[in-house]
């Protein structure tokens, strides 16, 4: 009795530790350093997330540049539909680049919106600071 229990335990860990790996090799994204995801289910049924992207080899959060959109309807195969949007391309914001965190994205009679900070000049750490201090 005591060894059908050692194994029924044995065999539940390695089971266990199969799922675990079996997840851990299916990351979403494998390919480039994303942070600050959100995500959505649209009425097509599929879950897009929007996550911040770094340059390559990433960096650090200075200079996460860009926006990607990854989708799934399964959870398991994912879609990278690219970047959908560059610092370089925001007229108004730094010329370096970097600091674009946390996007998000709604939809509201017919048109999808997409929202991201980002600062407009290069002191704008110091304005933030003089706005905190007051």
């Amino acid at each position: 009795m005591k060894n059908k229990i050692v194994l029924i335990v044995l065999v539940c860990t390695v089971m266990a530790q199969l799922n675990a790996q079996n997840r851990r090799s299916n990351p979403i994204v494998s390919h480039m350093f994303t942070a600050d995801p959100s995500a959505h289910v649209w009425d097509d049924g599929r879950l897009y997330v929007y996550p911040s992207t770094d340059v390559a080899p990433p960096k650090g959060y200075k200079t996460m540049d860009g926006y990607h959109v990854f989708s799934t309807d399964d959870m398991v195969t994912w879609k990278d539909h690219g970047e959908i949007l560059h610092s370089r391309q925001v007229e108004w914001g730094r010329k370096e680049g970097g600091f674009m965190w946390a996007p998000d994205c709604a939809y509201k009679n017919g048109t999808y919106y997409f929202y991201f900070p980002h600062p407009s000049g290069t002191d704008f750490k110091k304005n933030l600071e003089n706005r905190n201090s007051n």
